[in-house]
Formats: structure tokens, C-alpha cells, sequence
């Protein structure tokens, strides 16, 4: 049999059909740039670029350091005047050029607790600073108190849900009284109500995002110790700090560990800073459309 004529046969009807396809995505191609609609937005194109040269560069990502790049501890006169972020993001539009900028103040029927002074010890068997609230902001868990106490420190491991009940009943537990717990996570709900019975005053634990990665980052946090009658605080510490304090644990030693934490309470309240768009208005014939160029400043 001659192969010959049936491989031409073959090549030709690949050229024709590759030609066909080609003619089809040709077809399919989108309109040159110069004939593409603009999408409609409620900016102008000079704002447009303005804001595309802010953020894709360098300067967007200082302004996020800056605002939020870490946790950090907050000026006392933030609470009764202006938060530091609404500030900040004032200052940074009207340094566009943007006069018709305002902040907007919005006071709540609520209060907020934020920690002023917070240190953790050894002192027994060594005196040794662990933690202080200036280094380590996010010291403090939320819903704590104003703590000053020394006492022993135990490891206390999960306690499941069936065994809450158990806890409670059995009331005050003399090796765990006055005692501060190392814990793997801070107490919730229910685990607050079985150390609050046992006598335990705190929980000491850990709070990272990746422990193996950055052992020593510790984030904020909050568990159940507000309207205690034992169980006032908690504080978080590092992956490596809380590690250490559990081999010393483990080693059979009395480990003391003292316990210091300033909270006071302020009128909640929220800051936005607003920037009137008369381009905006007139596109939407809504008189009352503001553009929002911040969100919630937050307290932590």
C-alpha cells in the first residue's frame, strides 16, 4: 500500500483546519483598545489616577505599616479626642489636595476597656521579667482585669465539655487555688466556669498565627473572665516564652509567677473620614452620596 498520498491528504486537511481556527480566534479578539468603552465610575479620571499612583507604589505600604503594621500601644488623649488612624488618613487625603475631606465623629451608648500597664514575672524559683505590656502589647486578653497577684503557676491541660459540670460541682479545689494556669488556649465560656469554680485566678497562654514560624510573635486575643468571682485575667505570651515556662513546670519546681495588669474603661465611639464628591452627585443625582475614604478606626 502507498502511505504517500494518504500523509499529503492528512497535511492538507491539518493546514485547512489550522487556517479555520485561526480565522476564528481572530474573529473572537476583543476591539482594539481606542474602541473599547470606558467604564462609567463615579470619579474623574484625574482622581482615578491620582489614586492609581498612590497605591501601586512603595507609599501604600508605608501607609499600611504606619496604620497598621503592628500592634502598638495607644496614646491616653486618643480616647477623649482623635484616634491616631483617623488622623493619620486625614492628613494623607488632604495632603492630596482634597479640601472637601471631614472627619466624622460617632460616640456609642457602649464602653471599651483598654490596658494602660501590664507585667509578668517569675519570682520563684528566679525573679525574671517575661512580659511587659509596652514591648508586648497584646499582653493583656481581652475582657480582663486589674490585676495584682502572685501565685503558683500549674499547667492545666484541655478541659472537655463533659467534664465542666463535674468541675463546677466539685467546687474549690485546694491545688488549685490562688493558683494561675498555663493553658493552650484561653478560656472560653464554659472552660471559665470550671476554673472560676476550681479557685484559678488567671490563664497564661499562647496566641500566634504560626508558632513554628515565628515563635516569638504573639497576637491579641480574649477569653471569658469578665463577671468572675476568681478568674479575673489573661494574658498571652509568646510560642517560645510559653514553652519555656512549661519545661520549667515539667521539671517539678514550684514556679511563682506575679501577675500585673492596669484596664480602664472609655465611652466607646467611631471616627470616619468622609470626602464629598460633587462629580459623584451629579452622575447619580443623589444629593446625600458621600465617598468613604476610611473605614471603622478600631481600638486594638
Amino acid at each position: 500500500m502507498n502511505y504517500v498520498p494518504v500523509l499529503r491528504k492528512a497535511a492538507v486537511v491539518l493546514i485547512l483546519s489550522l487556517c479555520v481556527a485561526s480565522q476564528s480566534a481572530v474573529s473572537r479578539q476583543p476591539p482594539p483598545p481606542e474602541e473599547r468603552p470606558l467604564p462609567v465610575t463615579p470619579l474623574n479620571q484625574d482622581i482615578l489616577t491620582l489614586l492609581a499612583n498612590e497605591i501601586s507604589g512603595q507609599m501604600v505600604y508605608n501607609n499600611e505599616v504606619a496604620l497598621a503594621g503592628a500592634p502598638w500601644m495607644r496614646d491616653e488623649k486618643e480616647f477623649t479626642d482623635t484616634l491616631y488612624e483617623s488622623q493619620k488618613i486625614l492628613d494623607l487625603v488632604r495632603g492630596y489636595g482634597i479640601e472637601t475631606t471631614e472627619l466624622q465623629r460617632f460616640k456609642r451608648d457602649e464602653e471599651f476597656q483598654y490596658p494602660l500597664k501590664g507585667e509578668l514575672w517569675t519570682v520563684e524559683p528566679d525573679k525574671k521579667l517575661i512580659a511587659r505590656l509596652e514591648a508586648d502589647t497584646a499582653l493583656i486578653a481581652r475582657s480582663s482585669s486589674s490585676v495584682d497577684l502572685t501565685g503558683s503557676l500549674v499547667y492545666i491541660p484541655p478541659i472537655e465539655k463533659e467534664e465542666v459540670e463535674q468541675w463546677v460541682e466539685a467546687g474549690t479545689k485546694d491545688e488549685l487555688k490562688d493558683t494561675i494556669a498555663l493553658m493552650w488556649s484561653h478560656a472560653d465560656d464554659e472552660t471559665a466556669k470550671a476554673l472560676d469554680a476550681a479557685g484559678v485566678r488567671g490563664v497564661i497562654s499562647f496566641n500566634t498565627r504560626e508558632r513554628y514560624f515565628d515563635p516569638d510573635q504573639v497576637v491579641y486575643s480574649r477569653g471569658a473572665y469578665a463577671d468572675k468571682d476568681n478568674l479575673k485575667f489573661g494574658f498571652s505570651v509568646s510560642w517560645r516564652q510559653w514553652s519555656e515556662l512549661l519545661e520549667d513546670i515539667e521539671t517539678g519546681n514550684e514556679i511563682k509567677v506575679r501577675c500585673m495588669a492596669e484596664v480602664e474603661s472609655y465611652p466607646d465611639k467611631f471616627e470616619t473620614v468622609f470626602r464629598s464628591s460633587d462629580h459623584c452627585r451629579q452622575e447619580t443625582e443623589n444629593p446625600n452620596l458621600r465617598l468613604s475614604l476610611s473605614a471603622y478606626a478600631p481600638r486594638e
